[in-house]
């Protein structure tokens, strides 16, 4: 099995030990879990390194600082996470290097209610998962298990998350806590993130950060404003990864990182007054080539993943 070889590069998540902003996040999950039917178990918490935030083109003048204004907003909403993994082999001009348009995945389908409070500049997001659901039989009774799992997040006005905590049911079975968090960390890597700068229609901007993704990734997201409507953002999204490991190894045969390109469709509406983007689609497959210089032979990895809220 090939298992990856990392080169220098700081894990993106690192387990918090008492950290303040873990705690005034579990005192919120706690909070949640005593008004609701479901008994949560302690929140586990991490922090997240701060993402590269950087504007590309201001737009149309005079632009508007765009900043999230839910402080005490509650909303319902419809969430898909979807994510895949293949991996094949073939040799040099047998296949296409350009990442698939999509990919065979699994989707965790659920109800949502998210909730969005202010304490002076910081902001804490909660979302409760309701009636949880996932296209895979298998393990369809884990991710139903996991009814009322809870995520939450603190971030500045503009969306820069600093920390975030999972708490799942206590009912709730390994392997459910598990897949469901793994889904909701896909949830967190398509929040939206805005400059500080002043922006109008037209506006681009990238944010870089590192993403997990069965392999950790160095992800960039570029965003352009294509309407405004008061508080309503509309935005086309556009997805780069490549790998933040070098290579991949298994014993002693070391494969390098020969190219990665991704594919996407990307659409969202972000509502300024809620938590989370009120519809809309980010999807993106990303294709990885390892190799070496003195064979033909190459490893084909292929990452998807999709959140769509409706």
């Amino acid at each position: 099995m090939w298992h990856t070889k990392t080169f220098s590069t700081q894990h993106h998540l690192r387990a918090v030990a008492g950290a303040s902003a873990a705690l005034l996040l579990g005192a919120v999950l706690s909070a949640c879990g005593s008004q609701d039917s479901t008994n949560v178990e302690d929140a586990v918490g991490v922090t997240v390194e701060a993402p590269k935030v950087t504007v590309l083109e201001p737009g149309a003048q005079p632009g508007r600082e765009l900043r999230y204004q839910d402080d005490g907003a509650e909303q319902n909403i419809n969430i898909q996470m979807s994510s895949g993994f293949s991996n094949t082999t073939a040799n040099t001009g047998e296949f296409d290097p350009q990442a698939p348009a999509g990919g065979e995945v699994t989707t965790l389908k659920s109800q949502a209610k998210a909730t969005a409070t202010f304490d002076q500049d910081a902001r804490s997001v909660l979302v409760v998962l309701d009636a949880p659901k996932i296209d895979d039989l298998e393990v369809a009774q884990d991710v139903a298990s996991t009814e009322g799992f809870q995520a939450a997040w603190f971030s500045d006005a503009t969306g820069k998350v600093s920390s975030v905590n999972f708490a799942a049911p206590a009912e709730a079975t390994d392997r459910g806590r598990g897949i469901t968090e793994d889904y909701l960390r896909t949830l967190m890597s398509s929040q939206v993130v805005f400059p500080e700068q002043p922006l109008g229609v037209g506006a681009q901007w990238s944010v870089e950060a590192r993403v997990t993704l069965g392999a950790n990734m160095l992800q960039t997201t570029t965003y352009t404003i294509t309407a405004i409507d008061g508080d309503v953002i509309e935005l086309d999204a556009e997805v780069q990864r490549r790998p933040s490991e070098g290579a991949i190894e298994d014993g002693d045969t070391t494969l390098e990182v020969l190219a990665s390109t991704t594919t996407n469709k990307s659409h969202i509406s972000v509502d300024l007054r809620k938590p989370l983007p009120s519809a809309g689609l980010i999807a993106a497959t990303t294709r990885v080539i390892y190799g070496q210089d003195s064979s033909p032979l190459r490893v084909l990895q292929d990452f998807t993943t999709a959140v769509q809220y409706s």
